[in-house]
């Protein structure tokens, strides 16, 4: 868990460039093309960021650094959390230990070297064979079959 100002200091972050999406400011797509997604992801990126809105934001950042993800879950809900290594990826590191706790039946997967959500921007296949394989893991598991698996997915919102 982080200290308050900094979840408050990241959540203002996140709503500045929500905010700043969905006027199409310039700076900001510019940004997006360099840090976040291949340029040829824009108009799918504003297509999500016109649908999204303040309260998604918190939630997000809240999950991973706060103490806002779901505490309504039994021990036994299936979890998937992904995340990257480089920079503040530690964060992340910390939170996926916190959320152990309460979910032990949680499934980490750690992308060395990788920044947050590097292999579901630059890489999605290899993205997708991980959540594939998680979700068919589970649907055997639990002698289910198809998308409503007992499952829950946390995503760092670092970038």
């Amino acid at each position: 868990r982080l200290p308050r100002f900094m979840v408050g200091m990241m959540i203002s972050n996140y709503l500045n460039i929500l905010h700043n999406s969905k006027k199409r400011d310039p700076k900001t797509l510019r940004g997006f093309a360099k840090n976040l997604l291949p340029e040829k992801y824009l108009p799918q990126y504003l297509a999500i960021t016109d649908l999204m809105d303040n309260s998604t934001v918190v939630s997000m950042v809240g999950s991973v650094f706060g103490n806002h993800y779901p505490h309504n879950a039994d021990s036994t809900t299936e979890v998937l959390f992904i995340h990257g290594t480089k920079a503040n990826e530690m964060y992340s590191a910390k939170a996926a230990a916190r959320l152990k706790k309460d979910y032990p039946a949680m499934r980490v997967i750690r992308c060395k070297g990788k920044a947050h959500c590097e292999n579901a921007c630059f890489h999605p296949e290899r993205w997708y064979a991980d959540v594939i394989g998680f979700l068919k893991s589970q649907s055997m598991k639990n002698n289910r079959i198809g998308p409503r698996c007992p499952v829950r997915f946390f995503f760092s919102p670092l970038t």
